[in-house]
């Protein structure tokens, strides 16, 4: 988790998965994910919220 304020005071909380400490590493460039992969993954969180 990090919590991040940097330019006006207000906090945003970011929940990362992660298996090491330079997975969060915000210096990295942004990794490229397809609609498809996007949609894919959407429709898992959809799929399990509506289980809870």
């Amino acid at each position: 988790m990090a919590v991040v304020g940097l330019e006006v005071p207000h906090v945003h909380i970011h929940l990362v998965p992660m298996s090491q400490m330079d997975d969060i590493n915000f210096t990295k460039a942004k990794m490229q994910v397809s609609e498809k992969n996007l949609e894919a993954t959407a429709s898992k969180i959809r799929a399990v919220m509506a289980i809870n």
